[in-house]
């Protein structure tokens, strides 16, 4: 069965009230919604993430005024969010959500890998995963492995020759606005950019990938959509598996960014 995060329920969450525990995107303007529920802390920090570039990219706020008296609306939010569900699917033909454009050769390693602090094929070669442990997640069901390869993606660290980093270096620093209001809508809304409405074109996965084997090849924010500071692809990587994802083919030498800031990191000058 395909996964698509637009238009399927997929995400976990906190609820005050009796209402469903797994989401669609659009769901998060349901009142009794409080916060993501993954099992890992990192994969909660990247979903808010995740949710954020997605009202961004489908209906941000156009000005101050609108960010300060635009209220929840889900049917809104459902309808914006549409036009954008043919660039997430997880598997399957065409696109796919965040992967290479094109089926990549090569033998899969385990989808562990995919999780920030798992072993690198080195480190187990040489038997040294004393505190990262391997092969811990032999198998992954589709959710839990959409939104991992979501926070590897945002998050990337080194990870050996050609393995790109995130736009914002390895394991960045996310700093989060909070309302106090106890509502998952209140805590993204406050946090997406201005803007303008975006369909799923500007996404990176949806045209041949870029890659940066040869010098100059950097991706400068001139020359992407803003929207690509939440959904870069730093990472070369195609899920192999649609009911369980059982594997993960990589090829080195993803997009390269450079000169990026990020609306949820802060810098310093």
């Amino acid at each position: 069965m395909l996964l698509n995060l637009i238009t399927d329920p997929w995400i976990p969450v906190r609820r005050s009230d009796g209402g469903p525990r797994i989401i669609r995107p659009d769901q998060i303007t349901e009142p009794g919604v409080i916060f993501p529920d993954w099992p890992r802390a990192d994969l909660n920090i990247a979903c808010l993430e995740l949710l954020i570039g997605l009202v961004f990219l489908a209906d941000p706020p156009a000005n101050a005024q609108d960010w300060r008296l635009r209220k929840p609306d889900a049917r809104r939010l459902r309808e914006r969010l549409a036009p954008l569900a043919p660039a997430f699917n997880l598997t399957g033909d065409g696109p796919r959500f965040l992967q290479d454009f094109d089926p990549l050769e090569g033998e899969p390693t385990p989808p562990d890998m995919l999780f920030i602090d798992s072993a690198s094929g080195n480190t187990a070669r040489n038997n040294a995963d004393l505190m990262v442990r391997r092969n811990r997640y032999p198998v992954l069901d589709p959710a839990l492995a959409a939104m991992t390869l979501y926070t590897l993606q945002a998050h990337a660290p080194s990870g050996g020759a050609g393995n790109r980093t995130s736009m914002r270096g390895g394991g960045p620093m996310v700093t989060l606005v909070d309302p106090g209001k106890g509502s998952l809508w209140d805590l993204i809304w406050v946090n997406v950019p201005d803007g303008a409405p975006a369909g799923p074109e500007v996404l990176p996965w949806m045209r041949p990938t870029r890659t940066s084997e040869a010098k100059g090849s950097e991706v400068y924010p001139d020359t992407a959509h803003p929207a690509e500071a939440f959904f870069g692809m730093p990472r070369r990587l195609r899920l192999v598996g649609d009911d369980a994802i059982c594997g993960v083919i990589q090829k080195p030498y993803g997009a390269n960014y450079a000169g990026w800031q990020h609306p949820l990191t802060p810098y310093y000058r």
